[in-house]
């Protein structure tokens, strides 16, 4: 069940990501693509960490990583959004 959801979470928030570069008109929409990529990413680390269950410190780490990029993305994106 949870390749399913996988296989629904990706397609959709690719297109999103496509359509925000495809469309891009302010310099805050990096931020939103970065922010956006936390779907894929989180959607296939953990479908990948239950079904390789020795891997799984290796795939959180990973996760970890780049949440803590968009935690750092998120208050650049709201410097700029509401200024200094």
């Amino acid at each position: 069940i949870g390749a399913v959801f996988v296989g629904l979470a990706i397609p959709i928030s690719l297109q999103d990501i496509h359509m925000h570069i495809i469309h891009y008109v302010s310099p805050l929409q990096r931020h939103y693509v970065r922010i956006l990529w936390m779907v894929p990413i989180y959607s296939v680390e953990s479908w990948l960490a239950l079904r390789f269950n020795e891997q799984k410190l290796l795939l959180e780490t990973i996760r970890e990583a780049y949440e803590a990029f968009v935690v750092y993305s998120f208050f650049n994106l709201m410097l700029e959004f509401l200024g200094p």
